[in-house]
């Protein structure tokens, strides 16, 4: 999949929806270690922080875990349960991932309200 990285959707969320994608067909057994970071940065043709991004949605959906030092898997069966509980690292890297998203939206806003402003002209 190639990412559109001047489309109207962001590239996180493309890599977390090609990902889904994936985990959804079953190319991830359960509990099965998910490529690293930098391959998928590699794969996608991106920055790692944006597939970091994409893995925390991931995550918040409760479709992977996180293993500090080890990597991403899949959920397995017996992890279904509890999917929607996260660690209070995975929260707060959902949180940061979502306000660095904010921030470039809110930016982004205020260029093209500046922009429409007839009073510059």
């Amino acid at each position: 999949m190639t990412i559109a990285k001047d489309g109207p959707r962001l590239p996180s969320v493309q890599v977390a929806d090609a990902l889904r994608k994936e985990l959804q067909e079953g190319a991830y057994a359960p509990e099965e270690k998910l490529p690293s970071i930098k391959a998928l940065a590699d794969r996608f043709g991106i920055a790692e922080e944006t597939v970091k991004k994409g893995l925390a949605t991931l995550r918040t959906e409760g479709l992977i875990f996180s293993v500090p030092n080890r990597g991403h898997f899949a959920v397995g069966s017996d992890r279904e349960s509890d999917a929607a509980v996260n660690s209070p690292d995975d929260v707060r890297e959902s949180i940061d991932a979502l306000r660095s998203e904010v921030q470039k939206l809110s930016a982004r806003v205020a260029q093209l309200e500046k922009k429409s402003d007839p009073g510059d002209a």
